[in-house]
């Protein structure tokens, strides 16, 4: 029996791009990470029945063209294309066009706008069969080899109808189970990188789906929380072993969400021996030194904790769940430790004032993070920021796209765009242009000239405006 062609493809774009975890946005420095969406479909889709391939036309910098003519050569049955709030446009005009000459290649979305606006994307592309909600989902597998569409967890159209599929579709808590781990071999590990990245290649892992906390701008706030099974984890890690990867980029929302979980999967790192160094975000509510100590251990030298706000009302209001105290015990926790941090702040809450923004830039600079990443407030689809924002009058019902790494686009009249966008810049120079800070890249980090380029992209990008 002939096997289907089938084709993941993560497009190309005119700058650096992150599309991945229902996230979407551009890279401040060109680093890259392998998006999880197609990995873990490319495991789903291990079959005897399916030539996968896979296209990361923006870690190889391949140009449409060149897709293009794969497509005329391999004529695929079916593309799945990962798309965002920053790209769709060019994404699907660019798709379209490719395959306009193609009566037989079905085509399906994956990627947060897709998923959060369905009855959008299967109206306005009509050349478009289907979108998948969960890529851990097998049924991912039915609609590809029988054309099945009705897993609660698909969304298409027959006959002028629109079947909704949905993210949480599961009960919570439910355990995922995945059939084959990824098809690392598959991906370009060798053109993935990130400034926290110790050794290559480097490869991402969820061990959890979804996160348990309530930020109101955050995405994962709108998934439920499934954990991973620890046999599975394993089955996945001896494959990341086997295909030469050193560095994982744990991509949970929450790597601590579970102490319980945190720990098992710790102590099979350390019991395999896999000698593989790793990062992964964190949350300050109940983060323990012990477990610091464990991650330690099992290889973690950097962990990313979000900090969002310098101001408690501003937390209070949009993650209540973080005191400010706790975010400083945690900070001190990793020093003490020998962890290294990446702190995350975001600038342009619906109530914030400059002095606020002046007031999270001070509390960065009192951190003293490592590394910090400040991005202006972005209400994506699926969050509750975003109905905010529309309720508010805030955005246009029609303003679909969006990126934290760019401008601001909430609009605020205590706090307008413009000043929104000067902050950023102005926080970016506060943090890494003082010589104290330079000074210590060099002296302390043997990858230093590493952090010279990417510095020198962040002080083109940002620090020049």
């Amino acid at each position: 029996m002939k096997k289907l062609t089938v084709l993941l493809l993560n497009p190309p774009y005119s700058e650096p791009i992150l599309r991945d975890n229902y996230c979407c946005f551009t890279s401040k420095t060109g680093y890259l990470w392998p998006p999880v969406d197609l990995l873990y479909i490319s495991g789903v889709l291990t079959h005897k029945s399916i030539a996968l391939s896979v296209i990361d036309a923006v870690s190889t910098k391949t140009k449409w063209q060149t897709i293009e003519d794969w497509v005329q050569v391999h004529q695929p049955d079916v593309i799945i294309m990962l798309t965002g709030t920053v790209s769709f446009k060019s994404d699907l005009r660019e798709l379209k066009n490719i395959i306009a000459q193609s009566k037989k290649t079905r085509v399906y979305l994956v990627g947060n706008t897709p998923v959060f606006r369905p009855e959008y994307f299967l109206k306005t592309y009509s050349f478009v069969t289907g979108i998948f909600h969960h890529f851990f989902d097998t049924a991912i597998l039915d609609a590809i080899v029988y054309k099945k569409h009705n897993s609660p967890s698909i969304s298409s159209c027959s006959n002028g109808k629109i079947n909704f599929g949905k993210v949480n579709y599961l009960p919570r808590l439910s355990e995922i189970k995945i059939p084959h781990p990824p098809q690392h071999h598959l991906f370009p590990l060798h053109t993935y990188s990130t400034p926290l990245s110790k050794r290559h290649p480097i490869a991402t892992m969820l061990t959890a789906f979804g996160c348990p906390f309530t930020c109101k701008f955050c995405i994962a706030s709108a998934l439920d929380f499934y954990p991973r099974n620890v046999k599975d984890l394993e089955i996945e890690l001896d494959s990341m072993k086997k295909n030469g990867v050193k560095e994982i980029f744990f991509q949970d929302s929450t790597f601590n969400k579970n102490n319980d979980h945190l720990q098992k999967v710790c102590r099979l790192l350390k019991k395999k021996k896999y000698d593989f160094t790793w990062s992964a975000n964190v949350h300050s509510f109940n983060l323990t030194i012990d477990n610091l100590n464990l991650m330690k251990s099992a290889g973690c030298h950097t962990v990313q904790i979000g900090v969002e706000s310098g101001s408690q009302d501003i937390l209070n209001q949009y993650a209540p769940s973080k005191r400010k105290e706790q975010l400083e015990r945690v900070f001190h926790m990793c020093r003490k430790v020998g962890i290294r941090t990446l702190g995350y702040f975001i600038i342009g809450f619906p109530t914030e004032t400059k002095d606020i923004a002046k007031e999270t830039i001070n509390f960065a600079l009192s951190l003293n993070p490592d590394f910090a990443s400040f991005s202006v407030l972005t209400p994506d689809y699926g969050t509750r920021l975003y109905d905010e924002a529309i309720k508010k009058k805030m955005i246009e019902t029609n303003t679909i796209s969006f990126d934290s790494s760019d401008e601001a686009v909430l609009d605020n009249n205590l706090f307008p765009r413009a000043k929104q966008n000067q902050m950023i810049t102005s926080a970016y120079r506060q943090f890494y242009l003082h010589p104290r800070r330079i000074i210590t890249y060099i002296y302390n980090y043997k990858n230093w000239l590493i952090y010279l380029k990417n510095g020198i992209k962040l002080f083109k990008k940002k620090l020049l405006q």
